[in-house]
């Protein structure tokens, strides 16, 4: 049986030059945002993403919101993601030409203007900085059509 070789996310970078999240997935953790998948559900449920839904996912990381988002079976599909071996793992969920992967940033996806109904990203803005935040919220407002929705998981502080 011959093997296969899989990049894993943040290759190539040291690790005290790696994004934290990189480096928990390299040591073999799964769900890298807070509030977990209990908060993933919460959004997606918001979202009520359905089959005349066009989805862009900004950094899906390992997948796991796509594969969900892809269960819902939208219209179409596009995820936005700047790390080659992300992208790499993303690209196997992916089937047919309705669903793409994008190797980008948030910031600046090169997708057409209004090509979305529902934009949406996890765990995301809080690594960047002001202008990083501002430009990619305005990245999703541009791709969105009118009266698109989107979705942000950032982080969730509870009472007690």
């Amino acid at each position: 049986m011959a093997s296969v070789e899989v990049t894993r996310p943040g290759e190539g970078l040291q690790v005290d030059k790696m994004p934290g999240h990189w480096v928990l997935a390299r040591l073999g953790k799964k769900v890298l945002r807070p509030g977990g998948l209990e908060l993933t559900a919460a959004l997606l449920q918001g979202l009520a993403v359905g089959r005349a839904d066009r989805v862009v996912e900004f950094a899906p990381g390992l997948g796991v919101t796509a594969r969900r988002t892809l269960a819902k079976q939208p219209v179409a599909y596009t995820a936005v993601e700047r790390d080659p071996a992300a992208a790499s793992t993303v690209r196997r969920y992916l089937q047919g030409p309705s669903q793409q992967l994008v190797q980008g940033t948030a910031e600046a996806t090169g997708l057409p203007d209004g090509c979305a109904t529902v934009v949406y990203g996890e765990a995301l803005l809080t690594m960047q900085t002001p202008s990083g935040k501002q430009a990619i919220v305005a990245e999703a407002a541009r791709l969105l059509q009118p009266g698109g929705r989107y979705g942000l998981h950032e982080i969730a502080l509870r009472d007690g």
